[in-house]
């Protein structure tokens, strides 16, 4: 969880203490002072999704009492922890690790999503693909896909489509201005976890939803 917050900007930024975070883990997981653990001993404790998901709203509670400087504030709406993970998250806890997104682009229920609709994903490649490109889809291209589909929203802006795009593109030794197939099917397991942030959902079962709703449908393809 350290980690994640490094990552996140959050304890860099001083918008968390380190001792501040260490409280809130040991007030979750009932422990006593842990004030004088190091980083290595920090990392020995586990975290289980329950644990991890009240660390998070109570630390989101804790940045809104701050930013609203209301220290009798309480978690009485989601919105709360909404706006926490959207704004304070979401933006770099996703980008923070490429190698755990690439062994969950390979896991067999994504790849097997992509195979059952492969058909109609080379359809909707070919629409924004331009011959001009070699095949492949532009940058512009992309953004008018994201247009057409209505992808925007809070955790899918400009500028993540753009940062998917060029990470997407620039990792597999293809084009450097375009998407190929390939890539471009690794840009919509991306835009399909900025869709869907929630941590305790897998990407197999983020996927199939966004390219059948957020695709398919709305390509009719």
């Amino acid at each position: 969880l350290l980690r994640l917050l490094k990552d996140c900007r959050l304890i860099q930024d001083r918008r968390f203490s380190r001792k501040q975070v260490l409280h809130t883990i040991a007030t979750v997981k009932g422990l006593g002072n842990v004030d004088g653990l190091t980083n290595e001993q920090m990392g020995h404790i586990e975290l289980p999704p329950a644990a991890f998901t009240e660390t998070i709203c109570r630390l989101a509670l804790q940045h809104t009492r701050r930013m609203t400087r209301d220290p009798q504030l309480m978690l009485t709406s989601s919105a709360i922890v909404n706006n926490f993970v959207i704004e304070c998250i979401v933006p770099y806890a996703l980008r923070s690790d490429v190698d755990r997104f690439k062994q969950a682009f390979r896991h067999p229920q994504v790849q097997s999503t992509i195979s059952r609709n492969k058909i109609s994903l080379r359809r909707a490649f070919h629409m924004y693909a331009t011959e001009d490109s070699g095949e492949g889809i532009p940058l512009s291209q992309f953004q008018t896909l994201a247009r057409d589909c209505r992808w925007h929203s809070k955790t899918v802006t400009d500028d993540v489509i753009i940062d998917v795009f060029k990470r997407c593109q620039a990792d597999n030794g293809g084009s450097f201005e375009t998407l190929d197939l390939y890539e471009w099917l690794e840009a919509l397991c991306a835009i399909a976890i900025y869709d869907n942030p929630n941590p305790l959902v897998p990407l197999h079962a983020k996927l199939a939803p966004f390219v059948e709703e957020k695709l398919l449908m709305a390509l009719v393809v």
